[in-house]
Formats: C-alpha cells, sequence, structure tokens
C-alpha cells in the first residue's frame, strides 16, 4: 500500500522553478524509496497500516486521500475523522488530514495533526520537516529552524532525510524576510550538502544553492545555478 502527502505550498515562492522547489520539498511517498519516512529504517511504515485497530480504516484513508487527490478537501477532511473516531491512534490519519487542512488554509490545526504524529510515532520523519515548514509559513521560524536542526541532526545515516531538513534549513537562512535569521554562509553550506546528497538532481535543491550564493553576495554562482 502506497501512501502519498502532498502539501501544496506554492504561495511561497514566486518564480516557476521554485513552485517546483516547493512541490518537490513537500511530496513523500511513504513505505517507497524516495525518502525514509522513519528514523527506524528496519520499521517500514506499510506496518501501521497492518496495525490500525480497525479494517475500515484503510479503506476509508484510501478515500480520503483520493478526495483530496481531486480538490474535495472538505469531504476528505470529514472521512479522516471519522477513521480517527475508529482509531484515535491511527497516526497516518492525522498525516494525511494535515495535508487536507494546508490546503484549506488552516495552518494551526495542520500544525495540531503533526503534533500528534510526533506524539504517537516520534520517529516520523516527515511531519518533523512538514511542521517546519508550516512554522516558517506562519513566520514562526525559531521553531522552523528548530525542527530543521533536530531533523539534521538525527539523520546522519539517512542522506536523503537529511538532505531534505538541510534543504529546508538553508531556504529558511538564505531568504528569510526577518534578517536575523539570515546566514549566508551556513545556507550555502547546507545547500552543497544537500545537493550533493541527492547526487545534484533535485532542481529544488538547486534553487535553495542559487538563493544561498546570492545572500553572500556571489552573483554570478546563483546565476550559474539557477540556469
Amino acid at each position: 500500500m502506497i501512501f502519498c502527502l502532498v502539501a501544496l505550498w506554492s504561495q511561497k515562492y514566486n518564480s516557476a522553478r521554485l513552485k517546483t522547489k516547493c512541490l518537490l520539498s513537500v511530496i513523500a511517498v511513504l513505505a517507497g524509496n524516495a525518502i525514509q519516512t522513519e528514523a527506524d529504517e528496519a520499521s517500514p511504515t506499510r506496518q501501521a497500516f497492518a496495525q490500525l485497530n480497525y479494517q475500515s480504516v484503510g479503506t476509508t484513508m484510501n478515500k480520503g486521500v483520493e478526495l483530496a487527490g481531486k480538490g474535495d478537501y472538505e469531504k476528505a477532511r470529514q472521512l479522516f475523522d471519522a477513521a480517527i473516531d475508529q482509531d484515535p491512534k491511527a497516526w497516518p490519519l492525522y498525516l494525511n488530514r494535515s495535508n487536507v487542512f494546508v490546503h484549506q488554509r488552516k495552518f494551526d490545526l495542520a500544525i495540531q495533526d503533526l503534533n500528534t504524529v510526533l506524539r504517537l510515532k516520534p520517529g516520523i520523519l516527515l511531519a518533523q520537516v512538514l511542521r517546519g515548514m508550516l512554522y516558517e509559513h506562519l513566520g514562526d521560524y525559531s521553531r522552523a529552524l528548530a525542527d530543521y536542526d533536530r531533523m539534521v541532526s538525527i539523520t546522519s545515516s539517512l542522506p536523503l532525510n537529511r538532505a531534505f531538513a538541510q534543504n529546508g534549513r538553508a531556504w529558511l537562512r538564505a531568504t528569510c524576510p526577518d534578517a536575523s535569521f539570515r546566514n549566508g554562509s551556513l545556507a550555502l553550506a547546507d545547500a552543497k550538502s544537500a545537493c550533493s546528497e541527492t547526487s545534484w538532481r533535485e532542481v529544488a535543491y538547486i534553487d535553495t544553492l542559487a538563493a544561498a550564493h546570492a545572500e553572500v553576495g556571489d552573483f554570478d554562482s546563483a546565476i550559474q545555478f539557477e540556469q
């Protein structure tokens, strides 16, 4: 069973390429190979579905994901609400519902659901970064940075996860509206590491590297990587 969480944050960036960066940053396929979502790689996410208390929960969740994919977020939320009533400890339901809340621009509720995911299943790394991105979107840069920092600190053996978090942290440090959080040299180090860990295949991370070069005043390199 594959479960996708897609949070659209295109409002955050102006250019088409940076919209792509945003989309790539928050798309994860659980139980797949793109990004490990749990700290314990020996515990695949698909096991969580097998542990749900009610067989109908998985079916309801899939219907909710399908509805969300079609843009019917309110019906999707209602389905997730009903499934959570049946099994309030099923963390994938909260993760899915947080995506719906993001689309509905109910960011505080999305954060609450991500908090629940992390309480029920502390090893769900994706939730930590998504929460950081929400905090950043809401202007709570200290909490955003704390989530990125923790993600980077616990993923030394998970290079794709580490790159995912480093990219988020680099973007904040290179572009934050609050100048006190910007740090071009640290942003550059994170962005280079993220690109290297992903063999320079992630356009989103290369965009972040361009922004980091611009922040340190190296506009020639910024233009080179943006192209």
